[in-house]
């Protein structure tokens, strides 16, 4: 038989961008129309309809004789797939078992065929068919709940990037992480965006300007005040960010990481401070801007030295509010609300709260 390919998982840009190779692979960038077949959902054919037009495609051959390419271009509705216990199931589902018979027992030989979407089920008889009979590459979608989100978000940025011919900075891809968060299906708009109003090389404040997301706004709102020990701000930002969200557990927990991220920064800040005999942002500063050779030698992996003299400000006056104990107490307390967020039933949001009220007034 041909070559059968499933690509599926929660990740539609990384689906789509998968399928596009593989198809270029097959059949070129521009496929001959008597021998390739591409089936897709529109306004005027839904996933029923598709999948009866597969079907038909596949038992149809190429019109000019020789081997046929067929496509089923992000499907919608795999999650359909029925159950083996359900013993006659109607619609889409009676459609995806018969697709699921005919590539176990009654495939063409001279077929490629290629399925993407997301939402096959690797429990159920689809995928098991198609990585028996061919090649299956499933691609999830970062979750905030993992430690490693904002890594795998800015490799599947960085990868998709090149792709496109463009070249992003690291601090530029830490920004855009920033505003798109998880959500990867926004991932290639705004590398368009990027590509067409900027070029192959845009600075980090052209994407700025192109790319903006609000709630990265109130994130870095919420980490500011808290380091600013302004309990009313901070309980604001907080407000405005469970506003703005579907998933308040998720964004609970990502309050937590950034501002656990932000309270490190802090400590590197106050030790900073204690070595060059700085007691103010402005103060320290000006010493970061005169650092001996030997001193940086000595605050080497300090991330003061890294940040810009923005930052080297607003982080020294941040840092002057806490004691060194006090920034500990609270990177240590930001950890154990991040393991209570993962496996307790307690509310993220009431424990994040009551973590704030701690950490503002020092207990």
């Amino acid at each position: 038989m041909g070559k059968l390919l499933l690509f599926s998982g929660t990740d539609s840009g990384s689906i789509q961008d998968a399928a596009k190779k593989a198809m270029d692979a097959l059949v070129g960038p521009e496929p001959d129309e008597f021998s390739c077949d591409i089936i897709r959902e529109d306004t005027d054919n839904g996933a029923e309809a598709v999948l009866k037009r597969l079907l038909e495609s596949v038992q149809t051959p190429s019109f000019l004789g020789g081997d046929k390419t067929i496509h089923l271009q992000s499907f919608s509705s795999f999650s359909d797939e029925p159950a083996k216990s359900i013993k006659n199931p109607s619609g889409v589902a009676k459609l995806l078992r018969q697709l699921t018979d005919v590539i176990d027992n009654d495939f063409p030989g001279d077929v490629n065929l290629v399925l993407s979407g997301c939402g096959v089920d690797p429990k159920k008889a689809l995928f098991k068919t198609c990585g028996k009979v061919g090649a299956v590459e499933v691609f999830k979608k970062p979750e905030l709940s993992s430690w490693k989100w904002r890594e795998e978000v800015m490799q599947l940025m960085r990868r998709r990037a090149q792709d496109k011919g463009l070249n992003l900075t690291t601090t530029t891809l830490e920004y855009l992480t920033d505003v798109i968060g998880t959500n990867t299906d926004r991932l290639d708009m705004e590398l368009e965006k990027i590509f067409c109003y900027a070029g192959a090389s845009p600075t980090l404040q052209q994407v700025q300007v192109i790319c903006k997301g609000n709630r990265e706004a109130y994130f870095f709102a919420f980490t500011n005040a808290l380091g600013d020990r302004n309990l009313n701000k901070t309980m604001e930002a907080l407000n405005q960010t469970m506003t703005n969200t579907k998933e308040a557990d998720g964004e609970c927990i990502r309050l937590v990481r950034m501002s656990a991220k932000h309270f490190r920064k802090l400590l590197d800040t106050r030790i900073a401070m204690h070595v060059l005999k700085a007691n103010s942002g402005s103060a320290l500063k000006s010493a970061v801007r005169n650092i001996s050779a030997a001193t940086q030698e000595r605050l080497a992996g300090n991330s003061v030295l890294s940040a810009s003299d923005w930052q080297v400000g607003n982080l020294g006056d941040q840092a002057a509010r806490f004691t060194g104990e006090e920034l500990r107490n609270a990177i240590r307390q930001l950890a154990r609300i991040d393991r209570t967020n993962v496996s307790s039933s307690l509310s993220n949001r009431l424990v994040l709260e009551t973590a704030i009220l701690q950490i503002i007034g020092g207990t």
